[in-house]
């Protein structure tokens, strides 16, 4: 192959002949390709204001995966992609534990790649790990460390037995790394508020966000359908995320009114984001129990 390459200035190609004669002024470039590949040898500008023996900075990282170019003494924006192909550096997953209400709380180490974001996707199968690794069996995608797992991909809340999941991280380019490492855990199944025998206790409540944006509420709970506010004890309550995390917001010990509406304290919502949901979780002492629950909070732009 012969001894030339091209080379770009202000977004044009130029034809390089490669010399080290120093009588043969030098393009106003830092890094320059040789035989398809690229060469770190920094050539000598001309002419001024950059006098020989110039030497420009040294490259700026593209996350493209292209080289930084320069010209007059100063990085261009102009990038040559070239599309990375490297899955992500990720050791899988670290630990499934049970959660309280039966749910199953995962957590993994972060992956390492040049191309963020990095997305992890969860995956979940009961009663075998033959095959786990399938898109169809992935029931979340987030970009955390952790996560909440209640229900199957199909929707179904976990019922009780053994259920496999393995975490694998997928970068920017859409790259995914191949760890094969999973972990079985059993739970007895996600526990519903409900009455075998008796009357049926249903705890309620509405949300809001007021002009000042702070968060506030009221709860209450039905009795066979009808609000109840007979031997009530205390109130509380917690938000999650979509991925079933608590994102700080939460209150606990809050009375009742004599009509039996418990009325939160308005609390500052800036941790609540716009277009996506939440869960809160209610929980109300009836008739000398606990009676737990659960509402939507979805945010509109």
């Amino acid at each position: 192959m012969s001894n030339t390459e091209t080379f770009w200035v202000n977004g044009e190609p130029f034809d390089l002949v490669f010399t080290t004669d120093p009588a043969v002024p030098k393009p106003n470039t830092e890094k320059y390709w040789y035989n398809a590949q690229p060469e770190q040898g920094l050539l000598e500008l001309a002419p001024e204001p950059y006098a020989p023996p110039y030497v420009p900075p040294s490259p700026v990282f593209s996350q493209y995966g292209a080289e930084t170019y320069w010209v007059n003494g100063q990085p261009s924006d102009q990038f040559f992609p070239i599309t990375d192909t490297d899955p992500p550096n990720f050791a899988g997953i670290s630990t499934v534990a049970v959660g309280g209400v039966g749910q199953l709380l995962v957590t993994w180490p972060l992956a390492l790649d040049v191309s963020a974001p990095i997305t992890y996707q969860v995956f979940i199968q009961a009663n075998t790990s033959v095959a786990l690794f399938s898109q169809s069996n992935v029931v979340i995608s987030t970009t955390q460390s952790s996560c909440s797992i209640f229900a199957l991909p199909s929707g179904v809340l976990l019922s009780a037995g053994t259920y496999f999941v393995g975490v694998r991280a997928v970068d920017a380019f859409g790259n995914s790394d191949t760890n094969t490492v999973f972990i079985g855990r059993i739970t007895n199944g996600i526990i519903l508020p409900s009455e075998d025998s008796g009357p049926a206790y249903e705890p309620r409540a509405v949300f809001s966000i007021n002009a000042s944006n702070q968060l506030q509420g009221t709860i209450w709970i039905t009795k066979d359908g009808q609000l109840y506010n007979q031997t009530l004890g205390v109130a509380s309550y917690t938000v999650y995320d979509k991925d079933g995390m608590s994102i700080g917001i939460a209150q606990s010990g809050i009375l009742a009114d004599v009509n039996g509406y418990f009325k939160i304290t308005p609390v500052n919502a800036n941790s609540i984001l716009d277009l996506t949901h939440y869960i809160v979780r209610l929980v109300i002492n009836a008739s000398g129990e606990n009676r737990v629950g659960a509402v939507g909070l979805t945010l509109g732009e």
